[in-house]
């Protein structure tokens, strides 16, 4: 045993180790070809760490020291444990290669597999090519770029996916976050079915506190149905799944025309629209379907007087349940739905430089009208059978849309 002596190591990527000196913990000690000091492993990103520094006649190298340390991610309940981790030197150069660490994720709902995760310090803290699997998905997402924050306790990743799952392609991107509110993994793209073709397909999946709304907004671009589950409107625990397919409707293309004193587009929309969704909480014994069709045609125009004019027709008809795979009970609910809607607006001409005629100072008015029926059945024989208003793919109205 030594009297402590006052060793400071720094190392690429903004990563110091200072010895300690207290001379009561024993912190150095000196055997035959060998000396090693104990201290801290710190950076400016937030890493703390207990180590040990060794050295030998031929090699140096700081390591963890205890590996059963934490680093903070997520919640009160989650971190980053047993973190393992080593930064080596080069002797022939006389420099030290960057800080390399790993750690496991824990207290994750939904997480299984390898949850270790490796990571490089640099200046920031990044992991490559890593892989988040989840519970009853047969496939996990891998080739995830993350950076570590640890100030504020996050994760945050993201990839393009270029993936075969089965029969399924997909192409796409995906983006994960990890935080104090718990985790989710949100990817959309096209997928190329056999059968099928292709079609736009959104996944969401994790386990958070809420339903941020810039992650709703933008899975549902991949959905024609706007209705989130009600287990995913105040939060995520679970997966879902939504896919749309627009087919041709009686070969009538989306057309417009300008002939200078008015302008005008019409066109037709057909398609098809599928969901998938499980609950962490049921233990994959239950899962949430739905599928609809929609037929959807508009016109709209404008003239140079600055009047504005559009009408538009929408059907649907969809069914959406849960069905449970251990008892094969069900509870489904029915819809049909027909919107018409129309809409006019007055502008006043005024001279501008941009474009010579300005419109502004707009009136109008716009109408839309729906009516539904839903239907709901159940596995025990019970139905139920009401008709209202609006529409059953929660598609704004026309008027919304102008």
């Amino acid at each position: 045993m030594l009297y402590p002596l006052n060793v400071s190591l720094k190392g690429p990527g903004d990563v110091d180790f200072t010895a300690n000196v207290q001379f009561n913990d024993h912190p150095q000690n000196l055997s035959e070809g060998k000396f090693t000091a104990l201290g801290t492993i710190h950076d400016k990103e937030g890493i703390v760490l207990k180590g040990v520094l060794n050295k030998t006649i031929n090699a140096a190298w700081i390591q963890v020291d205890p590996e059963n340390q934490k680093l903070p991610l997520g919640g009160s309940n989650s971190s980053l444990a047993n973190i393992k981790g080593k930064m080596v030197a080069n002797m022939g150069e006389g420099l030290w290669n960057n800080f390399i660490f790993s750690g496991e994720m824990q207290g994750f709902k939904g997480m299984q597999g390898d949850t270790r995760k490796t990571f490089i310090v640099t200046g920031s803290i990044n992991a490559n090519n890593e892989k988040i699997e989840v519970k009853n998905i047969p496939s996990g997402f891998g080739n995830i770029g993350l950076t570590y924050d640890i100030a504020n306790s996050r994760f945050t990743g993201n990839l393009q996916l270029d993936k075969t799952m089965g029969p399924l392609s997909i192409a796409g991107t995906a983006n994960l976050l990890v935080d104090p509110g718990g985790w989710y993994f949100l990817a959309g793209g096209k997928v190329q079915s056999p059968g099928l073709g292709q079609f736009s397909a959104g996944l969401l999946l994790g386990d958070y506190n809420s339903m941020p709304a810039g992650v709703s907004t933008t899975l549902m671009q991949y959905a024609y149905d706007k209705n989130v589950p009600p287990s995913f409107k105040n939060g995520i625990s679970g997966f879902f799944f939504t896919g749309m397919k627009e087919l041709p409707v009686l070969n009538i293309p989306n057309y417009s025309i300008d002939l200078g004193v008015i302008s005008a587009s019409f066109g037709a929309q057909a398609g098809l629209d599928a969901r998938l969704w499980m609950d962490f909480a049921s233990g994959g014994n239950e899962y949430g379907i739905g599928a609809m069709v929609f037929a959807h045609a508009f016109l709209k125009g404008a003239s140079i007087t600055c009047t504005k004019f559009g009408a538009d027709a929408r059907a649907e008809l969809g069914l959406k349940g849960k069905y449970a795979t251990s008892t094969g009970a069900f509870s489904l609910v029915g819809c049909g739905s027909f919107t018409i809607g129309g809409s006019i607006q007055q502008c006043f001409p005024t001279p501008c430089w941009s474009d010579g005629i300005c419109c502004e100072g707009c009136i109008g008015i716009s109408k839309s009208t729906g009516i539904k029926v839903d239907l709901t059945l159940d596995s025990n024989g019970n139905t139920d059978l009401t008709f209202g208003f609006g529409n059953c793919s929660g598609q704004a109205t026309m008027s919304g849309n102008w």
